[in-house]
């Protein structure tokens, strides 16, 4: 076949994708209700649909991975991936609508909106239910935990939680940082943050005739001109882990996120990117063209990515600005770790892995031939399926825990 034949036949295709998407969309308003079985719940759906990787698991010795997972925690989080209702915790099952197994009511006070029954899909434990605050934390930090240790095999510099004010090397005071890196942001901070911006840009362009003290004052002052935000959003931005390779000066900056994809507020996307999905295999099927949604990876991950990006950018762009002012020597990156309760990964999750891997085949490469006779490919592809497994069993166990928590009575700390 001639390169003009492959090409027309490359543009074919990608007509016939565009085509493909475009069927896929009308058919989707008409018909995407009766996609759907009536049989199962909206989460039963979302859970059998997810790209999961969570089976990992149950291949793996679990010690070696580091990662804690009690008796109960982990047949809660059996009866989770098998579809099955919640082993008894609290007490007290009936039968209700919408159910076709007795549930358990929770016994904590929490939300007008929020179904107060334990189901099967881990819904309520996912629905801030202060009784599984603390295994909700516990998972988060098992994630960060694993992502580290795997770092530190890489030979990196590592860093958890690091304060903000030490990630831009002093260039705000600490106080100053939760002012100018709060954790929420409103229009009008966002308007007096850009400000701040060209205030920066100005006193570092030789255009700037003012004295070190004037810069100072001239940069409070805007500092000053920041909105007053209530108490709770002003804590402050504070990454999750930072990696840097010390030979390369590479710098990774990385927060964490766990999203449970069945919640009722993430329902609609995700059952409309599901029915897209089997129609988009469907038709691909029928009339041999590739699977143009093949790909495609839970919206609600894909959110969650973009809003962990957009947050965190106001630390990268001073960073990028320390950079031209040759404060760093390189410009670091950020990467948000977006990952499901059912262990599907959003695409920049599957970037870090990749890049951990990367570190840890440039230090294998680097320190030479083994004297027990382990290759450098060996190592790396232990290495990558045990970061891999490791960061399904630290949700795993997270969620199994959350399981096991949630529904139990709660007054609050201090009552």
């Amino acid at each position: 076949m001639g390169p003009e034949l492959i090409k027309f036949s490359e543009q074919c295709r990608a007509s016939l994708k565009t085509v493909a998407k475009q069927k896929i969309e009308d058919f989707q308003a008409q018909n995407a209700v009766q996609l759907i079985s009536d049989t199962l719940t909206p989460a039963d759906v979302i859970n059998a649909s997810s790209r999961s990787f969570a089976g990992r698991i149950f291949s793996e010795p679990m010690k070696p991975l580091g990662v804690g997972f009690g008796n109960d925690a982990y047949i809660a989080f059996c009866r989770h991936f098998l579809g099955l209702p919640p082993s008894v915790t609290v007490g007290g099952e009936t039968i209700q609508d919408g159910f076709d197994y007795p549930v358990q009511k929770c016994l904590a006070a929490h939300g007008r909106h929020v179904c107060p029954y334990l189901d099967a899909n881990a819904n309520h434990a996912s629905s801030k239910c202060p009784s599984a605050g603390k295994a909700v934390m516990v998972k988060h930090r098992n994630v960060i935990d694993v992502l580290a240790n795997a770092a530190r095999e890489a030979g990196l510099e590592t860093k958890k939680e690091p304060d903000t004010h030490s990630l831009l090397l002093g260039e705000f005071s600490k106080t100053d940082c939760r002012r100018v890196f709060p954790s929420k942001v409103s229009s009008a901070y966002k308007a007096g943050f850009e400000a701040l911006s060209q205030a920066s840009d100005f006193i570092a362009s030789a255009a700037c005739g003012l004295s070190s003290e004037e810069k100072s004052v001239y940069m409070q002052n805007k500092i000053d001109a920041l909105p007053i935000l209530d108490a709770r959003d002003a804590k402050g931005l504070r990454i999750d882990v930072s990696f840097e390779n010390p030979n390369t000066g590479e710098v990774i900056w990385v927060d964490v996120s766990v999203a449970h994809t069945s919640s009722p507020s993430y329902v609609t996307s995700e059952l409309k990117a599901i029915v897209a999905r089997k129609l988009s295999s469907r038709v691909a099927e029928l009339h041999l063209l590739p699977d143009a949604l093949q790909g495609d990876p839970s919206p609600t991950l894909i959110r969650r990515e973009l809003d962990k990006a957009d947050k965190y950018s106001r630390l990268v762009l001073v960073a990028k600005k320390q950079h031209s002012e040759h404060k760093r020597t390189s410009i670091p990156k950020f990467l948000p770790f977006v990952v499901s309760d059912c262990g599907e990964l959003a695409p920049r999750a599957y970037d870090l892995q990749e890049w951990l891997v990367d570190q840890f085949r440039l230090k294998c490469a680097k320190e030479g031939r083994r004297s027990d006779g382990c290759t450098t490919a060996d190592l790396v592809r232990e290495f990558r399926h045990k970061l891999k497994v490791a960061v399904q069993l630290a949700v795993a166990a997270g969620l199994g825990a959350m399981i096991c928590a949630a529904g139990q009575p709660w007054q609050g700390l201090g009552q």
